[in-house]
C-alpha cells in the first residue's frame, strides 16, 4: 500500500490506529500502552488516559442530524461531498487541510462521522488519523477515507482501523450508502 511507510512512525500508527479499531468494535479488552481506555455508559463515552478523563455523547440509530466532518484538500470535492450530505439531510462542515479539520474537532467536538481525504496539504492522511486517534475525546469517530488511489482496498483500510473507502470521484448514490450505514449504526457526535 503506498500511503503507509514502513519507517517506525508508521508502524507506531498501524498499531494505535489497529488497537483503536478493535477497541471500537468490541475486539480486545485491554487497551495498549499510549492508548485511552473507553467505557460505553448511558450514552457517553468515557476516555481515560494518564493525561487525564474526556467525555462525548453517544448517539443512537436514528437521533437526529447526523453531523459529517469533510476534510478534502480539493475545494471542488469539498463543495460538491458538501451539498450532496445537506441536500439529504447533514449537517455538515468542510476542512480543507489538517489544521482547519483538527480545529473544527477541538471547537465542534465529535461528528457523527469523519470523511479524510488521504491527500492533504503537507501531511498524510493516515497521519491525520493517528492526530485523532491519539485524542481520547476523538478517537471513536467512524472514519471513511477518499482516495484517488485505486490500489487502497476496503479491506487493507478496515484493517488500519476505519469504517469504508471511496473512491474518487465518488458517485453520490454510493456516498450516500456509505455515510449512511455509518450514522445509522449509532455513531459518536458532539
Amino acid at each position: 500500500m503506498g500511503q503507509i511507510r514502513a519507517e517506525a512512525p508508521a508502524s507506531r500508527n498501524l498499531q494505535r490506529v489497529s488497537a483503536w479499531h478493535a477497541l471500537r468494535h468490541g475486539e480486545c479488552s485491554s487497551v495498549p500502552k499510549g492508548l485511552p481506555r473507553l467505557q460505553f455508559e448511558q450514552g457517553n463515552i468515557k476516555a481515560q488516559t494518564q493525561e487525564g478523563t474526556a467525555v462525548t455523547h453517544f448517539t443512537m440509530p436514528g437521533d437526529p442530524t447526523p453531523r459529517v466532518l469533510i476534510v478534502e484538500a480539493d475545494l471542488d470535492t469539498l463543495d460538491l461531498l458538501a451539498s450532496c450530505l445537506r441536500g439529504h439531510g447533514y449537517e455538515v462542515e468542510g476542512a480543507c487541510d489538517e489544521e482547519a479539520g483538527l480545529d473544527s474537532l477541538r471547537e465542534r467536538g465529535v461528528p457523527s462521522l469523519l470523511l479524510l481525504d488521504l491527500n492533504l496539504p503537507g501531511i498524510d492522511g493516515w497521519d491525520f488519523l493517528d492526530a485523532v486517534v491519539s485524542e481520547p475525546a476523538w478517537c471513536a469517530v467512524p472514519v471513511i477515507v477518499l482516495t484517488g488511489d485505486p490500489e487502497v482496498s476496503q479491506q487493507e483500510a478496515s484493517a488500519l482501523g476505519v469504517d469504508g473507502v471511496l473512491l474518487k470521484p465518488v458517485d453520490a448514490d454510493v456516498l450516500l450508502a456509505a455515510v449512511g450505514r455509518c450514522c445509522d449504526a449509532g455513531c459518536v457526535t458532539a
